[in-house]
């Protein structure tokens, strides 16, 4: 038996007598988690059971109750903290006054896709779970979205004030760039930090040029354009003189 193996059954052993020895309780509410995010993901909070999360990790279900007192106390306890984090996060970027709105929104989105990255199945369990989220963790979750888009609807904002993004919606902006973000929870590779870290990169500069300005538009782009490029530079003129 491989040591891994021996950990485990020694660990499931703990469990079904009712031992509380920490650190082997830490390694299998980890592997209890990666087993029930993944069925979460593939088949959904509702046609998925304690029973079926038990088999899958291998253990009985009274020994699952050890860990965890149902499906939605294992459900609320995955992923609960993920988009307080993100709100944490993201209400911290909007404060520093060393950096332009810019520079803020590539940290914004720097930040969220390297937290997504870390478990990507995890984000993906919250994801396809929201429908089914109740009570006080379905306003907990509603709040920390509230707050991640009500933060990076603020630096947009910022940057259309002082001429540096584009005259547009900025929430509409804002959930544009946050779907950009999400979206890579359904094709990052968490085992390779090196790639994650450029990709994050990329994303968010990408979501920076999306929103900025572009400036005069040379006239081989054709007249329609470069006139909608000064009336760009009129409009933001005329709200920065009018405040």
């Amino acid at each position: 038996m491989s040591k891994v193996g021996g950990e485990r059954k020694r660990t499931r052993r703990a469990a079904e007598d009712g031992t509380r020895a920490s650190p082997r309780r830490d390694v299998l509410e980890r592997e209890i988690y990666l087993h029930a995010a993944r069925l979460f993901a593939e088949r959904g909070v509702g046609a998925t059971s304690l029973q079926d999360i038990a088999e899958s990790v291998g253990m009985s279900r009274p020994a699952l109750y050890h860990y965890f007192s149902s499906k939605d106390d294992l459900l609320s306890r995955l992923i609960a903290e993920h988009p307080k984090r993100s709100a944490r996060e993201l209400a911290a970027i909007r404060r520093r006054k060393d950096i332009g709105p810019a520079q803020k929104l590539r940290e914004m989105v720097r930040a969220l896709v390297m937290v997504i990255a870390e478990d990507p199945v995890r984000f993906r369990t919250l994801v396809t779970s929201e429908g089914q989220l109740t009570g006080e963790l379905a306003a907990m979750h509603a709040k920390a979205k509230r707050t991640v888009l009500k933060e990076m609807q603020g630096v947009i904002e910022e940057g259309i004030d002082v001429g540096a993004f584009r005259h547009a919606d900025a929430r509409v902006s804002a959930l544009g760039v946050l779907g950009m973000g999400n979206w890579s929870a359904w094709w990052l590779n968490a085992d390779d930090p090196n790639s994650t870290a450029a990709i994050a990169e990329e994303l968010s500069q990408m979501a920076v040029l999306a929103v900025s300005r572009t400036g005069a538009a040379p006239l081989e782009q054709g007249i329609p354009a470069a006139i909608r490029a000064i009336r760009e530079d009129l409009d933001h003129l005329e709200r920065q003189f009018s405040g």
